[in-house]
């Protein structure tokens, strides 16, 4: 793990190891933005673990196919940002939760830590909230069902 990073001019304590993201680099932005948040809640936030960051076509798959049944082809988004994307082989998005806030309180989190040049996507669902860090169109918000 590395101890420390350097976020957009700030010296932030690293609170994630590669581990966390599939032995796949995770793009700085997401990585700043992990932190930011884990600085400013005080507390843990954890990644899902089976797919919960960077993924291989392969796990993505299987698990639109354990959403959808025999409908997964019609569901699955080949754009997610928990796939390798050409040109930029870092992960993009996470699945986080944290034992000790809302997912309600986690999104108002990330927004008051978010860089204004940042575009995101926040999903928020019963045991998950998914942050991803490069919106070409603005700053994207979805529930789960």
């Amino acid at each position: 793990m590395i101890d420390c990073i350097k976020y957009r001019g700030r010296e932030l304590k690293n609170n994630f190891s590669i581990g966390e993201f599939r032995y796949i680099e995770p793009h700085p932005d997401l990585l700043g933005m992990l932190n930011l948040v884990r600085e400013e809640l005080r507390h843990p936030i954890y990644t899902v673990n089976g797919g919960g960051t960077a993924r291989s076509i392969q796990e993505h798959v299987i698990i639109y196919q354990n959403l959808f049944g025999r409908d997964w082809l019609k569901n699955i988004p080949w754009n997610s940002r928990h796939l390798p994307k050409h040109g930029i082989p870092k992960a993009r998005a996470a699945d986080i939760y944290s034992p000790y806030c809302t997912f309600e309180q986690l999104k108002d989190i990330i927004y008051k830590v978010q860089p204004s040049d940042l575009n995101i996507g926040l999903g928020i669902g019963k045991t998950k909230l998914h942050l991803d860090i490069d919106r070409p169109n603005g700053d994207r918000e979805w529930y789960y069902a």
